[in-house]
């Protein structure tokens, strides 16, 4: 399927994928890591919506269920929430980071059970593509961060295993980026390859 301007090709059969662990930033690095990208949004010309307070946070987080991840909950305090669309110098249109109110409200304490990407349009066991199986194995998903368009989104886990991570949803699959990204860095790599990251670059 394609991703944005780059084509990623997924062979229908099991991924693998190398076994990175997930890119966790200390806490206490928290404040450097989101000075940086602050600087950098603002090198590129991305202007971020308005930042969001204790309580509107709270608010989101008691009508969804969760709690979510620290390092989110400072980026949306201290840089802002979400982004429009972006209009790169050589006329490319960037989607924006989707802001908090856009996740419509759902359960996420129901979370995703798989632990790899997983492709159903090769799926060959019948019972794992039941709407049962799938709520079971997918749940409510997760904070919706970007959505490219044709059912392809990153979305921010914040229950369960996973807790904290960036996935991908797509119309024939989900499953962690490779390597897996904590917010902080899923974000970073982003905007360090002027907003068309291969997230699925270490799949073989």
């Amino acid at each position: 399927y394609q991703n944005g301007s780059t084509v990623i090709a997924i062979s229908y059969v099991t991924i693998h994928k190398k076994d990175f662990p997930m890119p966790i930033h200390n806490p206490t690095d928290y404040p450097a890591i989101i000075a940086r990208l602050k600087a950098k949004l603002s090198e590129k010309g991305v202007v971020m919506g308005p930042t969001l307070n204790e309580a509107e946070i709270e608010a989101f987080e008691i009508a969804c269920n969760t709690r979510l991840p620290e390092a989110y909950r400072l980026f949306l305090q201290q840089v802002g929430d979400g982004c429009d669309d972006t209009v790169l110098p050589n006329g490319i249109r960037i989607y924006g980071l989707k802001r908090l109110a856009d996740t419509a409200v759902k359960d996420l304490s129901h979370t995703v059970t798989i632990n790899d990407y997983w492709l159903w349009e090769a799926e060959e066991d019948e019972a794992l593509l039941t709407d049962e199986a799938f709520d079971e194995r997918l749940g409510n998903q997760g904070v919706l961060l970007l959505d490219q368009g044709c059912g392809d989104t990153y979305q921010l886990i914040t229950a369960g295993k996973w807790a904290g991570e960036v996935w991908n949803f797509c119309d024939v699959g989900a499953g962690p980026c490779c390597e897996r990204q904590d917010f902080l860095g899923w974000l970073e790599l982003w905007v360090d390859s002027d907003f068309d990251a291969d997230f699925f670059k270490d799949y073989k």
